[in-house]
């Protein structure tokens, strides 16, 4: 799942500047395999749970959880910053100085995101059987099972392994 970070001047720059470029950021589709557990099934990749962790999911009962939105708002004025010395610079004609500021832009932002997951956020606690695990119920069968509890009431924070696949890159198109 990957977002792309545009101005509102973009169309300006593009038109009368000629300078094309956007940062990406999200996961990489390509490089966020999570493989198959020890039973032969398929575990979600980095990519899939960012977009269910993005938008939630009702039938599994998992609240939304943005993560990429809010972090470009929260930034918003040192995002703007940086547009300005990017548009300062082309006015220029000084076009690696503007590429160097995107990928500055571009780093920013994938700490932005790494850190969002510890800072105050506003994400839905987990449940408790998220955190203390016990009994289910599986919804077709009525099987019970139990659910091994994570010990930690931080959402979306068990391995790293999400945190870490989060990327921004400057692309120039």
């Amino acid at each position: 799942m990957e977002f792309e970070l545009k101005s509102n001047e973009d169309k300006l720059i593009e038109d009368i500047i000629g300078f094309k470029g956007k940062i990406l950021y999200g996961i990489p589709e390509d490089t966020s395999q999570r493989g198959i557990d020890k039973n032969g099934k398929p575990v979600y990749n980095n990519a899939q749970i960012l977009a269910v962790m993005e938008a939630g999911s009702p039938t599994m009962e998992i609240p939304a959880r943005e993560l990429l939105g809010p972090v470009v708002k929260k930034h918003k004025d040192k995002i703007q910053e940086i547009f300005g010395k990017v548009f300062d610079a082309l006015i220029s004609g000084d076009n690696k100085t503007a590429e160097h500021e995107m990928e500055v832009l571009a780093q920013r932002i994938e700490m932005w995101c790494k850190a969002y997951f510890r800072e105050d956020n506003d994400w839905t606690p987990n449940s408790p059987i998220t955190i203390h695990g016990g009994w289910m119920k599986n919804k077709k069968s009525g099987k019970p099972f139990y659910v091994k509890g994570k010990g930690s009431d931080m959402p979306l924070i068990d391995t790293g392994a999400l945190r870490s696949a989060i990327r921004a890159i400057f692309v120039k198109s």
